[in-house]
């Protein structure tokens, strides 16, 4: 997934990741690791609705003076990101026929199929975008595409997620997994309310990596909003407890190796998990889906 991809918007979303800090963290073998492991957060639940709006106002004042292709995608995403699913669809089915070759226009054709239950498409797409950019999303698009891959699956067999993992292949093994899940779960998080079996296995393995690799604190964030996604995902209340009981352990013995702001506690998870069980996907009204062509 991609949007906002003109220069004015993209120096936004700049501005605002400026201050990128690193902490200490104790992964699941009881060793200290760097790096920025905020993973899970209130800010991915949903999409900041004052941005958007004004992100909204900077490009329908524009498309109201010329049908600008660049703008009219950014305005695209717009839709698809305010609940608008249908229009934003036509909007890129618009633009692929003007711009057959445009990675951006591509990539947000797949997820305007996808968004509309339209997984077969949205596959073929995600394929198309991946023979334009192949490092595309800093090379995460293979999570994309496996999820696809698995949507499809359960469409086909709808016990297929009770027998299989979601992820699989040498991707898993890749120096910069932990960012590619990161990158992607961060645009694909707000489109995705609670109840969804699928996204509770998608943070499960995400939570399973988090453990190996990086924060024992982080995976219990991660493993209790898949059970947020998901309460009878099975095996998921050990997990949530090992983490929660190895955060605990590794707080204990090395207070001074890590930052203790960032050791989550009983409340502030229960809060976060709160955040993710009140999430809906629903049309902001804010919003008008107007056609500009």
């Amino acid at each position: 997934m991609r949007f906002l991809a003109t220069a004015i918007l993209l120096l936004i979303f700049t501005l605002d990741s400026l201050a990128c800090l690193n902490h200490y963290h104790v992964n699941g073998s009881g060793k200290t690791t760097t790096g920025r492991f905020d993973l899970l957060s209130f800010r991915l639940v949903r999409f900041e609705k004052q941005r958007m709006l004004a992100d909204y106002k900077i490009v329908t004042d524009t498309l109201k003076k010329r049908l600008s292709i660049e703008y009219y995608s950014d305005y695209g995403a717009l839709l698809l990101k305010a609940g608008y699913f249908n229009k934003g669809l036509e909007v890129f089915r618009f633009l692929n026929k003007k711009k057959p070759n445009e990675y951006n226009i591509v990539a947000n054709l797949a997820t305007a199929y996808e968004l509309n239950g339209k997984n077969d498409s949205a596959l073929f797409w995600i394929n198309r975008a991946l023979q334009l950019n192949t490092m595309s999303h800093y090379g995460s698009e293979w999570i994309h595409k496996q999820i696809l891959e698995a949507k499809i699956s359960m469409q086909k067999n709808p016990s297929w997620l009770s027998s299989h993992a979601v992820f699989s292949g040498t991707n898993l093994k890749h120096a910069e997994v932990l960012d590619h899940f990161g990158y992607q779960l961060h645009e694909r998080i707000p489109f995705t309310g609670t109840p969804d079996a699928l996204m509770s296995e998608i943070l499960e393995q995400y939570g399973d990596l988090v453990l190996q690799q990086a924060s024992v604190s982080e995976a219990w964030k991660i493993f209790s909003a898949a059970k947020a996604y998901n309460p009878a995902n099975p095996g998921i209340d050990k997990k949530i407890e090992n983490a929660r009981r190895l955060t605990a352990e590794f707080r204990a013995k090395s207070p001074k190796k890590t930052n203790l702001r960032h050791w989550p506690t009983d409340k502030s998870i229960e809060e976060l998990v709160n955040s993710f069980q009140q999430h809906r996907m629903v049309a902001m009204a804010e919003i008008k889906p107007v056609l500009f062509h």
